[in-house]
């Protein structure tokens, strides 16, 4: 899919980050760093308010964690591991249990953030924004403790899990190396525009390099 290329310099929204967000230097650097690639591309980057990300978050956390408490979770629980309950339990943690009239709003809820956000892509086509504000986790840290995954999915992915509900295209790129582990960034688009999240992505691994190759480098 290809549609039709913005008039002008395509403006790219520097997604502002919540102030509960701890974000890590790191991520911090690799933010500035995309912007500055894409920049030196022909973008224009503004750091903006992007439209309530934290309404969101909760409302995809609301819906997932309660389709599937209907649908699948008692037979889920009955094959999986401890390990997987402690994930499950911290995520259906941070959920607000849905009767049927706050199902109705959730899902109006959802219509309603999709409206905004894809009014914000009339003036801003792409957002960057971080995948994780911290450094890469480690394996298995969902299965450390429940309040881990809330920790995880809350304050450090925010931005990815809340994009999912919405169903917009996101691209991720590496952009830096931390202490061996890269660090990406996502670029975020509206409907039907994976063309300008991937012709971003593309700009930015031109001048960042492909990681994996000195990934790769590392581990010889």
């Amino acid at each position: 899919l290809v549609g039709e290329r913005p008039k002008g310099p395509i403006k790219v929204a520097l997604a502002k980050i919540p102030d509960d967000m701890d974000v890590d230097p790191s991520v911090a650097a690799a933010l500035r760093q995309a912007a500055d690639h894409l920049e030196r591309s022909g973008y224009r980057v503004s750091e903006v308010e992007v439209p309530d990300i934290n309404g969101v978050w909760q409302t995809w956390c609301d819906i997932i964690t309660n389709e599937t408490v209907v649908m699948q979770e008692a037979s889920m629980l009955k094959v999986t591991s401890e390990d997987f309950h402690k994930a499950w339990g911290g995520m259906k943690a941070k959920a607000n249990v849905l009767d049927l009239k706050a199902w109705m709003q959730a899902t109006a809820a959802r219509n309603g953030h999709i409206r905004a956000w894809q009014l914000f892509f009339e003036d801003y086509p792409i957002v960057l924004a971080p995948t994780t504000v911290k450094p890469t986790p480690g394996p298995r840290d969902d299965t450390v403790s429940p309040e881990r995954v809330r920790e995880i999915f809350w304050g450090e992915i925010r931005f990815i899990s809340a994009i999912n509900v919405l169903g917009l295209p996101g691209a991720v790129v590496p952009v830096a190396l931390h202490d061996g582990r890269p660090i990406g960034v996502q670029l975020i688009t509206g409907r039907y525009r994976e063309d300008l999240a991937l012709d971003a992505a593309a700009a930015i691994e031109k001048r960042a390099g492909v990681l994996a190759h000195r990934l790769w480098d590392r581990m010889g």
